[in-house]
């Protein structure tokens, strides 16, 4: 899975049913999704505000609605990052 890392240590985040905020802003394409493409319920981080701790990290895609991400799994530890990738070619 390749996401992009969105919030880190210190940022507060909250998941409501408008989308995903980080420090007060509202993330493009990051309103929850009931259920995934064929129906089945997809879980979602608590609606309360959470200050991200040391280690954690908040992963998420900016171009997708329909994504899994951190937004159904919540924050994972840097531990549990296999590798960075770096792109080859921008334009």
């Amino acid at each position: 899975m390749m996401k992009r890392v969105l919030a880190a240590k210190g940022d507060t985040v909250s998941v409501t049913p408008h989308g995903v905020t980080v420090n007060g802003a509202l993330l493009p394409y990051s309103k929850p999704l009931p259920a995934d493409g064929v129906g089945r319920p997809l879980p979602r981080m608590s609606d309360e505000r959470y200050t991200l701790g040391e280690s954690e990290l908040l992963l998420m895609t900016d171009s997708s609605a329909t994504s899994f991400d951190s937004r159904y799994f919540g924050a994972i530890t840097r531990e549990q990052v296999k590798s960075v990738i770096t792109p080859v070619f921008v334009w």
